[in-house]
């Protein structure tokens, strides 16, 4: 038996138990928000992600390029420059996101609590939401379904234009 195999054999069976296996960390779930926005260095996401030391930020960022989350593309220069990109099964996570989002304001409101002031991330996943409904991407199956089929057009339609309208509304 390989280790591969022995890995794959300790994985809950539930969907929903695999899931949280996967992202139930303090900061994954903030990891992928920040890099849904761009690609960042380390030390953008150490400076984004507040409370993270860099011993948690590096093993983090090392398991979730494991998990295949995220692309780590190191450039040959000296010093060597090193960025962090979600990669297509990163981005099917954004319905998660929208839900977790959509369920923390209800919990805001229930709650009577303050909510805090929206900030370029939530800015961002609000177009990003309006976005993939006007495209007919309303699930995790339709995303799923759309990212195979057209994974680079969709994401860099939606990062070039939407960038723009968030950078210039947060502004505004």
């Amino acid at each position: 038996m390989s280790k591969l195999s022995g890995v794959l054999e300790k994985l809950p069976h539930c969907p929903i138990a695999l899931t949280v296996s996967v992202i139930a960390s303090r900061w994954k779930l903030l990891i992928i928000r920040d890099l849904l926005v761009s690609t960042k260095r380390n030390s953008e996401l150490l400076a984004s992600l507040d409370g993270i030391s860099q011993k948690v930020l590096t093993s983090t960022l090392k398991e979730m390029v494991k998990q295949g989350l995220v692309n780590r593309k190191i450039y040959p220069e000296v010093p060597p420059r090193v960025e962090y990109s979600l990669t297509p099964l990163g981005f099917s996570l954004v319905p998660v996101l929208i839900a977790l989002k959509d369920w923390g304001e209800h919990f805001q409101q229930t709650m009577g609590l303050e909510s805090a002031e929206k900030d370029v991330n939530d800015l961002y996943m609000e177009m990003l939401q309006k976005q993939l409904k006007d495209r007919g991407v309303a699930n995790a199956s339709n995303l799923s379904k759309e990212l195979d089929s057209q994974f680079g057009t969709l994401f860099a339609e939606l990062q070039a234009k939407d960038l723009e309208a968030v950078f210039a509304s947060k502004s505004a």
